[in-house]
């Protein structure tokens, strides 16, 4: 018989090869359904997840303007009580009874008024009213405000800066609140005799400023927390000072992170956009590292 191209080999293998062709893009065929059925659950269940979160943030923010407007109406009668407070220590004999109540009481309803204050600039941010402004400009107002207070807890400042200040686009008023917040908190962290210092340095198309304490730093556990509202180590702090700041720093466009190695100090770094970048603010970009 011929063995040509028809012939008796080639047949006897033609089956087999048109079963295993078969098999084989079934296989395949299989393989790009169950891949498309996974993809489709997990877009299904990111999909539920996504609505969740939109519920709860729709009820968290209800809440948060109830509780806003709760905390507004709670200032009126705190002043009232502290002025009244303030009258009776007034009135009473020095180291009295009277006087050590009214100065206790006094000292309380301004850490309360502090937090109804904290709160609200948390729950009702203020739109920032962006500007090209000088950022050694705000780092010496930022220091000259609160070396009063390093000098009173034997704390020195130390300023590295560039010879040309970076310009940054920022809202002056606001981020002199955030410098000061974290100026203050490393004074706070930093022993007697320590220095805290301050670097100041551009690397486009950001302005960086990092505030760096030799206190005894912040436990990894809860590193990653401290940008968080209400969070808080500190024995009468209100955990809304680096809340407040994260907000104000990412609705302008900027960065803040903090690291921190436990009993060497803690590094709080905060990136701004230069003036004149096409930086736009982004959403809130915030972030312990360890």
């Amino acid at each position: 018989g011929k063995t040509g191209a028809f012939g008796p080999c080639a047949i006897a293998h033609l089956p087999f090869r048109m079963r295993f062709s078969a098999s084989e893009r079934q296989r395949r065929l299989t393989l790009r359904y169950r891949s498309a059925a996974e993809s489709l659950e997990t877009a299904l269940r990111d999909l539920r997840e996504s609505q969740e979160h939109v519920r709860r943030a729709e009820r968290l923010s209800v809440l948060g303007e109830v509780a806003a407007g709760l905390a507004h109406e709670i200032r009126t009668p705190l002043a009232g009580v502290r002025g009244a407070l303030e009258i009776i220590a007034g009135r009473a004999a020095p180291a009295s009874p009277e006087a050590e109540f009214g100065e206790l009481g006094t000292k309380e309803l301004k850490r309360l008024e502090q937090l109804v204050t904290d709160f609200l600039a948390y729950a009702r941010p203020r739109r920032p009213e962006l500007r090209s402004a000088s950022l050694g400009e705000l780092v010496e107002h930022g220091t000259a405000l609160l070396r009063p207070t390093a000098d009173a807890r034997g704390v020195v400042f130390e300023a590295d800066r560039p010879a040309r200040p970076a310009a940054v686009r920022i809202d002056p008023d606001q981020m002199q609140e955030v410098l000061i917040n974290v100026l203050s908190n490393a004074i706070e962290a930093s022993p007697a005799g320590s220095a805290v210092r301050i670097r100041e340095r551009s690397a486009p198309p950001w302005a960086i400023i990092e505030v760096i304490d030799e206190g005894p730093g912040v436990p990894t556990e809860h590193l990653g927390r401290i940008f968080e509202p209400f969070f808080t180590t500190k024995e009468k702090g209100t955990g809304l000072g680096l809340a407040i700041s994260s907000r104000i720093v990412s609705a302008q466009g900027g960065e803040i992170e903090a690291q921190s190695i436990n009993g060497r100090g803690t590094t709080v770094r905060i990136r701004l956009p230069l003036a004149g970048s096409a930086l736009e603010p982004p959403g809130e970009r915030t972030r312990g590292v360890s």
